[in-house]
């Protein structure tokens, strides 16, 4: 995943936050926290991976930047994190991520961009074929 430049030139404030007024407001917020994040200097997403890892990892970060998310916790602090603590839901920061991506404030390499449409098309080819037996 990488940031449109062009599009970001012109979204930022005057105390350098994006600001994203014609995101719907639903999940204006994550947008505005993804676009932040993606823009720091040392932020990286692993390169060839499939939409669905790079969503994981981006909300994973999201949890970790805003949330209080650590690496280290066992499965019981993060149950008590997860259902006290997040304030991110998990399905805003997808919508979110795919929004920017469809209005080109973000966009996939064309290795991810590709794998998406094949999954896709294979998803609705098991659908179809499911119907028909």
């Amino acid at each position: 995943m990488r940031v449109n430049p062009k599009v970001l030139q012109e979204k930022v404030d005057m105390t350098g936050e994006v600001r994203i007024l014609n995101c719907p407001k639903e999940f204006r917020k994550e947008a505005e926290k993804i676009m932040m994040m993606v823009t720091e200097l040392d932020y990286a997403l692993p390169y060839e991976q499939s939409v669905t890892e790079l969503d994981k990892y981006l909300q994973a970060d999201c949890w970790k930047k805003y949330d209080g998310f650590k690496d280290n916790m066992d499965f019981i602090d993060f149950k008590i994190w997860y259902t006290q603590k997040v304030t991110t839901n998990p399905e805003m920061i997808r919508r979110a991520r795919e929004w920017l991506r469809q209005h080109n404030y973000i966009y996939y390499t064309p290795e991810a961009e590709e794998r998406a449409i094949r999954a896709a098309s294979n998803m609705r080819a098991s659908i179809k074929s499911a119907r028909n037996d």
